[in-house]
């Protein structure tokens, strides 16, 4: 597929490739990338561009006066184990260092990253974050009470289908800029055939069958599965750089670079079982509910994070 559609992108190879054999367990279909989204009026009505961490903390703080918060979950779902991993790295902080070997949880720029959330959780955010799925945030902004989210375009398709008016409210953005660098998690997708199938041969035929037709795929979800290969859906993509459904119709253009700034939850290292379960036990995100609410200070919390985090390192790197 490689020869045919050129290099596979990094977040491509986070997803099917084993660092240690040099082997792919798995064809890496595509990635679910994490943009911000905010009411361009009720920002532009404060003269505020909510391009970098702190303008958001900043600006939100004065749309929550007037009634539209920030809408980023605390809660045990999806979208906030993947925003607050972005907004880590933004801090120069990470669970794992580049072998995912070791981990480097307790650092003074995640202490930064954890004090930065509780802030934004304490000045521009409702308490209802806290124990949100991941369909409350998209249901805050299209209601047209929050002021912006980080969330799949999801969230915009379904403000077109219940609110023109918001809709044509929300514009989308690259990841906020940290002080180390712009950037946000990715959900990942892939397909894998077990080495005990009986029908190897045609699942293989399959995926080569599948990654031809894969610009139909990415037209019938409107955008949202964004492509691994470098040019299965060739420059300007349909629907990302012109949507006769949005106004204006290049709204959603800048999605068309994503994965330049889209990473899978083990970042900068690989995807493999500890970041997995890190991330299915809410660590990172209790991390920082822990210091949001106030039950731990922002070092405490850190430190507890990464007792987590070793103790799941050390049993799958059998290490006692």
């Amino acid at each position: 597929m490689e020869k045919k559609y050129g290099k596979i992108t990094v977040i491509g190879r986070q997803i099917g490739y084993n660092q240690d054999d040099k082997t792919w367990s798995a064809f890496p279909d595509y990635y679910i990338n994490f943009p911000v989204m905010y009411r361009k009026s009720l920002w532009d009505g404060i003269g505020v561009l909510p391009d970098t961490w702190d303008s958001i903390r900043i600006g939100g703080a004065k749309l929550k006066q007037k009634g539209n918060p920030v809408g980023i979950s605390l809660g045990h779902s999806n979208d906030p184990n993947t925003t607050w991993r972005g907004l880590l790295w933004s801090y120069g902080g990470a669970v794992q260092d580049e072998s995912g070997k070791h981990v480097v949880l307790d650092s003074k720029e995640t202490v930064e990253a954890v004090k930065f959330v509780a802030a934004l959780y304490k000045e521009a955010m409702t308490a209802e974050v806290l124990s949100w799925s991941d369909a409350s945030n998209n249901q805050y902004i299209d209601s047209g009470v929050s002021s912006l989210i980080i969330n799949p375009i999801s969230a915009y398709r379904t403000a077109q289908q219940l609110n023109k008016k918001v809709a044509d409210d929300i514009f989308v953005m690259k990841p906020p800029k940290g002080p180390v660098r712009q950037i946000m998690g990715g959900a990942a997708e892939f397909y894998g055939i077990w080495k005990f199938a009986k029908n190897k041969e045609a699942a293989l035929e399959f995926l080569k069958y599948y990654a031809d037709n894969w610009v139909d795929a990415f037209k019938a979800s409107s955008g949202y599965n964004n492509p691994i290969f470098a040019n299965i859906v060739p420059k300007p993509m349909p629907l990302l750089s012109d949507d006769p459904t949005s106004t204006p119709r290049d709204k959603l253009s800048v999605l068309q670079t994503s994965d330049e700034w889209s990473a899978v939850p083990g970042y900068p290292g690989p995807a493999w079982p500890a970041t997995d379960e890190i991330y299915n036990n809410f660590i990172i995100c209790d991390m920082m509910a822990k210091a949001a609410t106030g039950v731990m200070t922002a070092e405490q919390a850190v430190k507890w994070a990464t007792q987590q985090c070793e103790a799941i390192f050390d049993k799958w790197l059998h290490r006692s």
